[in-house]
C-alpha cells in the first residue's frame, strides 16, 4: 500500500499547480462525467472507470507541473488572481482537510494519482423541487418539465423534457466496486444530490461502510432534511453505529435550507419545516456529528434569513452548527442584482442576529 499521504504536505509549487486537480475528484453518475472542481470543464467518465485519471485531468496537471495554466475552466482562478484577490486555487493549496494523493510521496512529480476526496452524485432522485433548481438535481423539477414542457417568458426560459433520471444505472456497479477497492485511501467522501436520505444507493453505500474499517474517512452527506423520522432515525443510527465503533473518523450533515418560515418552503417547494426542524435536533440530541446548515441565496430568501440565523442561535445552545452560503447565479435569482439594498432587504438583520460566540469560524 502505498505511504499515507497524512506524511506529506502537497509537494508541487509552481505557480499555477493546484491540489484539487490531483486530489479532488467529483462523479455525476447519472449523466457519466467527472470534474476535478465545480468550475471547470467535465470529462467523459472512461470505459474503465479511471474517472480520476482522464486524458484530460492528466494533461491539465502536466501543464500545472511546467507552469502552465491549462484551460478549461481554470480561467476562473486565474483570472481572480490577476486581478489581485484569493482564488479557490490559492486557498486549497494549503487547506488542512485536502490532503496529498499518496503517490506523491514516492514520486512529487506523479501525474497518474489516487484521489483524497471524492464527491458522489449518485443520482437526481430528489423530494423537492426548489425554486432555483435543475432536473438535473432533481428528479421532481424533471418530471414537471416533462409535464408540462418548454416554459418562455421574457428572459426566462425552462426547457422541456430532458433525461436526467435512470433506472439500473451501470456505472453505479462500477462505482461501489472502485470504492471496495479504493475507499481506504478516501480522506473525504461527499455524498449530494438529488435528496440521499431518499435515495436507495445512500443505503448501499452504508453498508459498504459497515463492512470496512475506515479510521481516515469522513463521510459528508447534503440533505434538505425533509425526510420523514423513521426513515431518519434509523440511518442515523447505522452511522452513529459505525462511528462509534471507530469505523470511520467522522461523520458531518449539511443541512440545506435558505431561511425560515413560508419563505422557506415557497422557495424549496416541498419542503416541511417542522420536519427539518425535528430532524436538526435529532441529530443534535442523539449523535455527535458534524452539522452544517449551508443556504442558497436568493432574493426570494433574503428576507427571512435572519429567521433562521435565530433559529441557529437555538441550535448553537446544544452544539455548534455552522452556517455556509451560496449565491445563484441565474439572472432572475442573482441577488447580486439587488445591489447595496440587500443589506436593508435582510442579509444586514441576519448578520445582527446570528451569534458567533467567539467562534471565529461560525459564518
Amino acid at each position: 500500500m502505498p505511504v499515507s499521504s497524512k506524511e506529506i504536505e502537497f509537494p508541487i509549487h509552481t505557480s499555477t499547480a493546484c491540489q484539487l486537480k490531483w486530489s479532488h475528484s467529483t462523479l455525476f453518475l447519472n449523466i457519466g462525467r467527472t470534474a476535478s472542481c465545480h468550475r471547470v470543464s467535465q470529462d467523459n467518465i472512461p470505459n474503465d472507470f479511471d474517472f480520476h485519471n482522464t486524458p484530460e485531468k492528466l494533461e491539465a496537471r502536466k501543464m500545472m507541473l511546467e507552469g502552465k495554466r491549462p484551460g478549461r475552466g481554470c480561467e476562473h482562478c486565474f483570472n481572480i488572481e490577476d486581478a489581485g484577490g484569493m482564488s479557490d486555487r490559492m486557498m486549497h493549496l494549503k487547506h488542512p482537510d485536502i490532503l496529498a494523493p499518496p503517490e506523491l510521496a514516492s514520486d512529487p512529480l506523479a501525474v497518474r494519482v489516487t484521489p483524497r476526496i471524492l464527491e458522489l452524485y449518485l443520482s437526481n432522485f430528489c423530494n423537492l423541487k426548489c425554486v432555483y433548481c435543475h432536473p438535473f438535481f432533481s428528479s421532481s423539477i424533471e418530471a414537471e418539465n416533462g409535464k408540462h414542457g418548454k416554459f418562455v417568458d421574457g428572459n426566462v426560459k425552462i426547457p422541456g423534457k430532458t433525461v436526467y433520471s435512470k433506472i439500473g444505472n451501470p456505472l453505479k456497479d462500477k462505482m461501489f466496486a472502485w470504492l471496495d477497492d479504493n475507499i481506504e485511501h478516501l480522506h473525504q467522501l461527499l455524498l449530494l444530490g438529488g435528496e440521499p436520505m431518499i435515495q436507495p444507493e445512500t443505503l448501499e453505500m452504508i453498508g459498504l461502510l459497515e463492512k470496512k474499517t475506515l479510521p481516515d474517512l469522513t463521510l459528508v452527506v447534503f440533505s434538505n432534511l425533509t425526510v420523514k423520522s423513521d426513515r431518519f432515525a434509523s440511518m442515523m443510527q447505522r452511522l452513529k453505529a459505525l462511528k462509534d465503533a471507530q469505523r470511520l473518523e467522522g461523520i458531518r450533515i449539511i443541512g440545506s435550507i435558505d431561511c425560515w418560515g413560508r419563505e422557506a418552503e415557497y422557495v424549496r417547494n416541498g419542503l416541511d419545516l417542522d420536519l427539518f426542524r425535528s430532524n436538526i435536533e435529532y441529530i443534535l440530541d442523539e449523535t455527535d456529528f458534524g452539522l452544517n446548515i449551508n443556504s442558497a441565496i436568493t432574493p426570494m430568501s433574503i428576507t427571512s434569513m435572519g429567521d433562521l440565523a435565530a433559529m441557529i442561535n437555538t441550535w448553537n445552545q446544544k452544539r455548534r452548527v455552522y452556517w455556509t452560503f451560496m449565491k445563484v447565479n441565474e439572472r432572475h435569482l442573482n441577488p447580486l442584482m439587488l445591489g447595496p439594498t440587500a443589506n436593508d432587504l435582510g442579509l444586514q438583520r441576519a448578520y445582527d442576529i446570528l451569534d458567533p460566540m467567539d467562534d471565529p469560524d461560525l459564518i
